[in-house]
């Protein structure tokens, strides 16, 4: 869903936290990343509370932040390829 992101945290090689200062819905989320053995365990959170009418896009909303967090195994293989 497009909207305008800004960042809330930001810690060199340990964490992004971000959230949305426009659009219809305003979630908040981060990438909390660390080592594991050889490699990186990303975590992806995401939390919004719909008000008002966006309580209404509720399930379209869910789907699509569902569809966003699968994006995290497409990172993986472009990044470990």
């Amino acid at each position: 869903m497009p909207a305008d992101y800004e960042l809330t945290a930001y810690e060199p090689d340990r964490r992004i936290a971000f959230r949305a200062i426009a659009g219809p819905v305003r979630p908040e989320g981060a990438y909390d990343l660390e080592v594991a053995g050889d490699g990186t365990r990303a975590t992806f959170s995401l939390r919004c509370t719909p008000t008002g009418f966006a309580r209404l896009m509720a399930p379209m909303v869910a789907k699509t932040m569902r569809s966003e967090v699968g994006q995290l195994a497409r990172l993986r293989e472009l990044l470990e390829g």
